[in-house]
């Protein structure tokens, strides 16, 4: 359990006092207004004043004799509105919080304590998943899966039931979710249905639980991709057989022979197009960590080639999902985790090739 404090601990004073003279006490007691609480957050505005340097620290606990201390930090002389707020508490618990200040700079100074204060966080809720979107992926015949995620302020897991039927009858594994937000915000959640029937329409619909119940969201559907159609072979180009020569008997008096009919030889057919040929693979360009801009090279194709799209696949768990459509990306802190892969369309005399980079490593946090 740890405290973030939003508010700078420090000059720049927000004047809600004038500063007590010389011959007072050095610091006040601090002033505990509660903002906002919410699952794992609580939100406060501590007021303090000193008129010579002071220390201030918070004491907070699920007990009246607190426990934890957060904060402590050496001000100076002035008149302070701090907003702080706690983002790692548990659910449906209540605590005991005061601020506290010590006069001077070092270990000894007079002790003043604030007036405690009391609040509850809110219980967990039941979770809900909304479906936003579903991509069928041709390479692993399977489809990739994006929806909201409201955790209700527990940890949460999330898994898929599907089948051919809205009955539906099979189960992916249950998979954690992402981070729970504190303040109870719906965040993005992924998820994939793999070993899919080509052709085919499926049923699914989302599952979430956690400790507070189980919900399932309404039942949808998708339709998978085709097969991919085989290139025709390309047609012959062998020569057809000589005629065989004009049988001849000799006649009793020799007699000129007619002129040779002219014989047709065929001409070879043109070779057929075979489309978009790749000479070298696409390729990644970068420093795999967060932070970073990456840059997919499409590789090299055979001449007349037109690339005509490419987009940045990440991968974590056995969870997939589309980055990017542009051949730069920066890596942003949700990537951190996951391989990439740089895929390119390319189209020539009609037919269209997908090739793509190899897996890089995973990316790496930011330093």
């Amino acid at each position: 359990m740890w405290a973030v404090l939003i508010g700078a601990l420090g000059a720049g004073a927000s004047g809600y006092a004038a500063a007590a003279p010389e011959s007072a006490m050095a610091a006040t007691a601090p002033e505990i207004t509660v903002r906002q609480v919410s699952y794992r957050a609580a939100s406060f505005t501590v007021k303090v004043s000193g008129s010579d340097y002071f220390r201030f620290w918070l004491e907070y606990g699920t007990t009246p004799t607190y426990g934890t201390v957060c904060c402590d930090a050496l001000q100076q002389p002035g008149n302070y509105a701090l907003d702080i707020a706690f983002i790692t508490l548990e659910p449906g618990t209540t605590y005991y919080l005061r601020g506290v200040t010590r006069d001077g700079i070092g270990c000894c100074g007079t002790r003043t304590d604030g007036p405690a204060v009391t609040f509850t966080t809110k219980p967990a809720d039941p979770p809900s998943f909304t479906p936003v979107g579903t991509a069928w992926n041709d390479d692993c015949l399977c489809v990739n899966i994006q929806g909201g995620l409201f955790a209700g302020g527990a940890p949460t897991t999330l898994r898929f039931e599907y089948g051919t039927t809205p009955a539906l009858g099979s189960s992916t594994q249950p998979q954690a979710t992402p981070d729970v937000d504190p303040w109870g915000a719906t965040a993005i959640a992924y998820g994939q249905i793999r070993d899919l029937a080509r052709s085919t329409t499926y049923y699914w619909r989302g599952v979430v639980e956690n400790s507070a119940g189980l919900t399932r969201s309404e039942i949808a559907a998708f339709t998978t991709g085709a097969a991919p159609q085989p290139l025709p072979p390309p047609p012959s180009t062998s020569q057809p057989p000589p005629p065989l020569p004009l049988p001849t008997s000799p006649p009793a008096t020799p007699a000129p022979l007619p002129a040779p009919e002219p014989v047709a030889v065929a001409t070879p057919a043109a070779t057929a197009t075979v489309g978009p040929s790749v000479v070298k693979r696409p390729t990644i360009v970068g420093k795999l960590r967060v932070g970073a801009r990456l840059l997919g090279r499409a590789g090299r194709w055979s001449a007349g080639t037109r690339i005509t799209s490419v987009r940045w696949r990440g991968c974590r768990s056995g969870s997939c999902v589309i980055l990017g459509r542009r051949a730069t990306i920066t890596l942003l802190a949700r990537h951190a985790g996951m391989r990439l892969r740089f895929e390119v369309d390319a189209r020539k005399d009609g037919r269209t090739k997908t090739t793509t980079s190899g897996w890089s490593a995973p990316v790496r946090p930011r330093r």
